[in-house]
């Protein structure tokens, strides 16, 4: 009974070491090799990372890893990360590992220096064909709350395999009992930005407990949905007050968005605070990013435009067109109902006329666009005022066609929306011979729009035509009869 109760003891003492270990940690570092080796965003300790061979990516566990290669440095390549721990315990490593070959796999071994120089391997991690997580491994008391330590990861590859590692993550456990509180009453929401203009704020805080001389207190922005997985430092104060403020700045460029968060940290002793508890609102001032079209329309009265558009940004966007006389982009009139992104200009009325569009967005200053290219209308031409006069109707055989008014600008069409320019009205116009009831038509073209027809219609028989005929002699006797025939068509 005494045995199984220190067991039980023994198994509760082991999980609330593990549990403390991993209960309040922050990420100190994390590395994720995209194709790089630059820290992540939020990185604590000023990490810096360095690869002892050259650096080359393979698939990784979310898109790439780093690699040994195969060359003969891949047997000893490491990777080596110096940081400091001021302020943090309980010091862990992570990372995901794999092999190209399962014969030959070889291995990651990790060491530590907390100032001795490295030691002995802290953990070995034999590798498979596929990523495998280390978990956090902890490198012990001697790396907590140290100016400077290092970490190695060397490839144990004696077959020069591709080894790869991913995810390089070192974390710890804050060591001081100070706390940073920041201020519910933070002011200016919502908060208007653009793509090339700030928001101040100032960002109130109280803080308990003892900072040390050059201690840096600063503000950092979340992400819109209030995450601090990324923050975004956006000012800070030099100060060792339990009372203060931070004059900060959202970036140009900030999303829109209604869920942001501010909270206040430090950095002599290193300490996280608690964020505003309100969430504050960014929006985007308009900005287009796409203007109308400048090429030149020429259409008839009446005939369908190209439509402009425009595409912009920012929040909760409003558009209003404008037609102008004259090429600018101001002083137009007002068109009623162009209140969308695109607008179709009207072909009623001839004459030209500009557009542009005023976009405006729920903070920031109203933006127009460019000046569209010319719309011009041309006048559609009245049907032509002359007749058509037809040589006989109906006519046997081919019938002639004139017109009253001949001009170069009037053409003869055998369709009422005829465009050819082949048979103008100053030579006459010739019917078929084919036998039928026909309608031919006059246009005018102006510019480049047809006038609406003139018509006439007539019919055209066939001529009589003898196929057969009778002869010319006959000699019959007196008091004899004779017939004389002949066939036609």
């Amino acid at each position: 009974m005494k045995n199984n109760y220190v067991t039980r003891v023994s198994l509760l003492v082991f999980m609330f070491f593990c549990s403390f270990l991993s209960w309040g940690q922050v990420t100190l570092a994390n590395y994720k090799f995209e194709n790089n080796l630059t820290v992540e965003a939020g990185a604590i300790g000023s990490p810096n990372l360095t690869f002892s061979t050259t650096a080359t990516y393979n698939a990784g566990v979310t898109g790439v890893a780093l690699s040994t290669g195969t060359a003969a440095a891949a047997n000893g390549a490491f990777v080596e990360v110096t940081i400091s721990t001021v302020g943090y315990s309980a010091i862990t490593v992570s990372w995901a590992g794999r092999t190209s070959n399962a014969t030959t796999p070889g291995s990651w071994v990790l060491t530590g220096d907390s100032g001795s120089g490295y030691g002995t391997a802290i953990s070995t991690q034999s590798l498979t064909t596929g990523f495998v997580n280390t978990g956090d491994v902890s490198l012990g008391a001697a790396f907590d709350n140290n100016s400077v330590i290092k970490i190695k990861i060397t490839a144990n590859n004696p077959s020069l395999r591709n080894l790869r590692i991913d995810d390089l993550i070192i974390k710890g456990t804050s060591t001081s009992s100070n706390t940073i509180t920041t201020n519910t009453a933070i002011t200016g929401s919502p908060f208007c930005v653009s793509a090339s203009t700030s928001a101040s704020v100032s960002v109130p805080f109280t803080s308990v407990g003892t900072f040390n001389a050059g201690n840096i207190y600063t503000a950092q922005l979340s992400n819109a949905a209030g995450n601090f997985a990324s923050p975004v430092s956006i000012g800070t104060v030099t100060s060792v007050l339990n009372t203060d403020v931070i004059s900060a700045t959202i970036p140009a460029g900030t999303a829109a968005g209604t869920g942001y968060r501010i909270r206040v940290v430090s950095n002599n002793p290193v300490v996280t605070g608690s964020d505003n508890t309100v969430n504050l609102t960014v929006r985007n001032s308009a900005a287009i990013t796409t203007q109308p079209s400048t090429t030149v329309q020429n259409l008839c009265q009446s005939g369908t435009a190209t439509a402009l558009s425009v595409v912009a940004t920012g929040t909760t966007l409003t558009y209003q067109w404008y037609s102008n006389i004259s090429n600018s982009n101001s002083g137009g009139t007002l068109i009623s109902g162009a209140t969308s992104a695109s607008y179709t200009p009207s072909t009623v009325a001839a004459g030209t006329l500009y557009y542009y569009c005023v976009v405006t967005a729920a903070c920031g200053s109203a933006v127009t666009s460019n000046v569209s290219g010319a719309v011009n209308v041309t006048s559609m031409p009245s049907a032509p005022a002359g007749t058509i006069n037809v040589s006989a109707n109906p006519s046997c055989g081919i019938a002639t066609l004139s017109y009253s008014a001949p001009s170069a600008n009037i053409y003869w069409q055998t369709i009422a929306t005829g465009v050819s320019t082949g048979s103008p009205t100053t030579t006459n116009y010739p019917s078929s011979a084919t036998a039928g009831t026909y309608t031919i038509y006059v246009r005018e073209l102006s510019g480049s729009c047809w006038s609406p027809a003139i018509s006439v219609t007539f019919t055209v028989v066939e001529p009589v035509a003898i196929t057969a005929q009778p002869p010319l002699n006959r000699t019959i006797t007196d008091g004899s009869t004779t017939t004389f025939t002949v066939s036609a068509t």
